[in-house]
């Protein structure tokens, strides 16, 4: 699965959000040495092991058809009843997980994978370096794009 650039670079900001304020880290550092680095790198291991190319954005999009397609292709029956589940919230959270527990506090609580869609435009980043950090990454981007196009079951 891979997303695009720009509101994973709006999550890394958001999760970091105290380290930023803290000075343990600043925005140019998370755009170039953890969101650019994370596109190549990614590319890098499709082109090695290649698979299937799964866009986050189609996933919330279109969810019942892109979960659908992830069974096929691992030759797994899926039931529509597989897009809603306890949530992790009642069930327990894993003890590996807690930490991460503030950052994403939908996910332990969500029942279901919810339709929705992008606003880019909603997503207003103003840091100089991450612009250019999101802008070398989209490179990256377009290629998974591409390749998700592409792949056929």
């Amino acid at each position: 699965m891979i997303r695009h650039p720009k509101p994973m670079f709006s999550s890394f900001l958001r999760i970091l959000q105290q380290d930023l304020q803290e000075g343990f880290l600043d925005s140019n550092f998370v755009a170039e040495k953890m969101c650019l680095p994370f596109y190549e790198m990614a590319w890098n291991f499709y082109l090695k092991y290649s698979g299937r190319i799964i866009l986050v954005e189609d996933l919330q999009e279109f969810p019942e058809m892109k979960v659908k397609e992830v069974y096929d292709y691992l030759g797994l029956e899926f039931k529509e009843e597989y897009l809603s589940y306890e949530p992790l919230s009642k069930i327990g959270i894993p003890e590996d997980l807690k930490y991460f527990q503030s950052w994403y506090k939908e996910c332990f609580t969500s029942t279901e994978i919810k339709k929705s869609k992008l606003d880019l435009s909603s997503l207003v980043i103003t840091n100089k370096m991450a612009i250019e950090a999101i802008e070398k990454s989209m490179a990256y981007y377009e290629k998974f794009v591409d390749a998700s196009n592409k792949t056929i079951f």
